[in-house]
């Protein structure tokens, strides 16, 4: 049964490997054919913020999984314009097209989904 599902991303980009389990994870829910979008939140937002490169970390570049994300038929990718603006990155060049959504709209984004994943 084909399920719908969303993953919150709400940590910031090279803080450990958690973004990198997180973007494993959805590709792979993705390749088995399930329904997958992705919502950047707080300090999530800087992961699509271009520039963000992990050199010297010893941790992947992520940037270039996130492109991926269409090939895998993640098609709608989201950002929480608060979280933005909170952050001080209200204009910027993002690596992936995004549509930003407002908080109040968050619960309704949820509603349409079978499982939330994040948080």
């Amino acid at each position: 049964m084909k399920k719908r599902y969303l993953f919150m991303l709400s940590q910031a980009p090279h803080c450990g490997n958690g973004v990198q389990e997180a973007l494993d994870l959805i590709l792979t829910t993705a390749a088995f054919d399930q329904t997958v979008d992705v919502l950047f939140v707080d300090d999530g937002v800087w992961q699509v913020v271009e520039g963000q490169r992990a050199s010297g970390l010893g941790l992947k570049d992520t940037a270039g999984m996130f492109e991926a994300l269409a090939f895998y038929g993640v098609s709608d990718v989201f950002v929480e314009h608060e979280s933005l603006i909170e952050r001080g990155v209200e204009v910027f060049v993002p690596i992936i097209p995004l549509k930003p959504l407002g908080r109040c709209d968050l619960p309704a984004l949820f509603s349409g989904y079978d499982v939330v994943v994040g948080g």
